[in-house]
């Protein structure tokens, strides 16, 4: 018996590769009906599940209380053994479930969310998630589609600094107003400047940008809203749940490299419109990226609190209503 394939494992769009050299003693031969059959060995299978939990960050027993999910053992193992007999190419999802302790954490979470929305009406869309730490959530119509507004930016910013580290493009190529790429981003991010966002988008290409979103796992935001002749095709669309999602791989470091995660979580640091989750985080730095267009007031930040980092973005059709925010 041999393994000939790379075992790659994922979870919530992070991909993870062993080598056959690497699980070559997690695994032991053992006879099947008289015939040599390979099979993870119960040592090596423990060291195997120890390391993909710390490379997503997941717990791995029910006393690792530090992170929210734990792999769930007996699947994991079922879906390994399935994989050792096909040596797939296609990557092994990890299966998880929610630890006991973060249930009770997580439930305390949100009813203080659902108290907060009784006050203050349905008309927003919710998503907080702790990043690290007990990994709390909660939300509220996290899910539920709506205009992105100029949220999508971060969008935007990410695909020119991945097309830049894969040299498909100069971050100094000009593209408005002889201002380049990186100078648009900046302006994008920091005063939430339209033509900038566009130009780079165009120059890019918006299905290109929606395609490269989506390969991080992040589903159904909607970029392309053109039609072939240029006008406009609808709105730029997504969810809370799925910003928050991109926004805890930013700060994770698992999109782009340290300099461009740095360089874009710096330009959030320093956005100007702080009327939103700054002000109300007082002693905490907040990265975020608002977005405002007609009656949508949106607010996607990560908050670096004393106690905990954590994502939590609002989203509303209420208005201008950046105290409530």
């Amino acid at each position: 018996e041999t393994v000939n394939h790379d075992l790659k494992v994922s979870y919530e769009g992070k991909e993870k590769s062993f080598t056959p050299k690497e699980f070559a003693s997690w695994l032991e031969v053992v006879l099947n009906n008289s015939q040599p059959a390979l099979q993870y060995s119960e040592q090596g299978y423990n060291t195997l599940q120890t390391a993909v939990g710390k490379e997503f960050t997941l717990a791995t027993s029910a006393k690792d209380t530090g992170k929210s999910r734990i792999i769930s053992s007996d699947e994991f193992r079922k879906v390994l053994t399935q994989w050792l007999s096909t040596q797939s190419s296609e990557p092994v999802s990890v299966p998880t479930k929610v630890l006991a302790s973060a249930t009770a954490a997580n439930a305390s979470l949100q009813a203080a969310l659902d108290s907060w929305i009784k006050s203050h009406g349905s008309g927003y869309q919710v998503s907080v998630q702790e990043i690290g730490g007990s990994g709390r959530v909660a939300g509220y119509k996290s899910s539920q589609q709506t205009v992105l507004a100029s949220t999508y930016k971060i969008f935007v910013a990410y695909a020119a600094y991945k097309q830049a580290e894969a040299g498909l493009l100069s971050l100094s190529t000009p593209v408005y107003n002889g201002q380049s790429i990186e100078t648009c981003i900046s302006k994008a991010i920091i005063s939430s400047d339209n033509e900038c966002a566009k130009a780079v988008g165009k120059y890019i290409g918006w299905a290109k940008i929606e395609e490269m979103v989506a390969a991080t796992g992040v589903k159904n935001i909607v970029l392309d809203n053109y039609n072939p002749d240029g006008s406009f095709n609808g709105d730029k669309m997504g969810s809370a749940l799925e910003i928050g999602k991109f926004l805890r791989q930013l700060q994770g470091g698992s999109l782009l490299n340290a300099t461009h995660t740095n360089r874009l979580l710096g330009y959030m640091k320093q956005q100007v419109y702080r009327s939103g989750v700054p002000a109300g985080s007082s002693g905490a730095v907040v990265a975020d990226k608002v977005g405002f267009l007609g009656g949508y007031t949106h607010d996607a930040a990560i908050v670096y609190g004393p106690k905990s980092t954590y994502y939590v973005v609002i989203m509303s059709d209420t208005g201008n209503n950046w105290a409530n925010i």
